[in-house]
């Protein structure tokens, strides 16, 4: 309950709408379940979620692509390539409540008149917390505080010296997800999920074509949509 109150205080201060509602709805799905969500001893005690057990989570997209215009007099062809790649493991000190860490990476490459590259590197401590005593997982909610680095270049490709624009930086972050996961046998778990993440960054943007270098600080806001392979391990 604790935590409820710290993000409606938190969310209240001047963060954007989009961020704000997100919340909002983490919290009103976490009290609305929660509600109907009476623990029974029978059913801690086959919930897979149980006291003493770990869950190591893997879980990644990869995506490459090539699109040809004939028709265009400018540029015929389109290069895509992205992939993002993220582990988390929870060691559970009560039943259906987990601690552990969060490490997530991802990176996006887009070409035509321009190269576009983006990295994230994200990692921190984690909190989970299943919403019900189900004998086959459940819905869950997490939240995590974490470290997060930041890079984005943009580079203009149709002359004979690319110039470039980059901006990076590094700093604080927290995230708040929402997900099912599905047991199997006891062991193995299917994950789905979405997770919000936002984050205070402190770096500079580098400027080639106005022969610049200036220290900045910037706020990213990313939301994430995710499937994964889980392994719970204990008895």
């Amino acid at each position: 309950m604790r935590c409820l109150i710290f993000l409606c205080l938190f969310i209240r201060h001047k963060q954007p709408l989009i961020f704000r509602k997100f919340i909002l709805a983490i919290i009103f799905v976490f009290l609305s379940i929660s509600s109907f969500a009476h623990p029974h001893d029978s059913l801690e005690n086959q919930s897979p979620v149980r006291k003493g057990r770990w869950i190591a989570i893997i879980g990644g997209v990869i995506n490459s692509g090539t699109v040809v215009k004939p028709d265009s007099s400018i540029s015929n062809k389109k290069f895509s390539n992205n992939y993002a790649f993220n582990i988390s493991g929870y060691k559970f000190i009560k039943n259906r409540l987990g601690i552990g860490v969060v490490f997530d990476i991802a990176r996006s490459s887009n070409e035509e008149l321009f190269l576009n590259e983006s990295e994230v590197f994200n990692l921190g401590p984690s909190v989970r917390y299943y919403l019900a005593n189900l004998d086959q997982g459940g819905a869950f909610v997490q939240s995590a505080v974490i470290y997060s680095r930041f890079y984005d270049r943009i580079a203009l490709l149709d002359i004979s010296n690319p110039v470039d624009k980059v901006l990076k930086g590094r700093g604080p972050g927290i995230a708040f997800g929402l997900g099912y996961s599905y047991v199997f046998k006891d062991i193995v778990s299917l994950e789905i999920g979405f997770r919000l993440t936002y984050s205070w960054l402190t770096g500079e943007t580098v400027d080639q074509i106005a022969n610049t270098n200036v220290d900045t600080d910037f706020r990213r806001f990313s939301f994430s949509f995710s499937f994964g392979l889980g392994i719970l391990i204990g008895k």
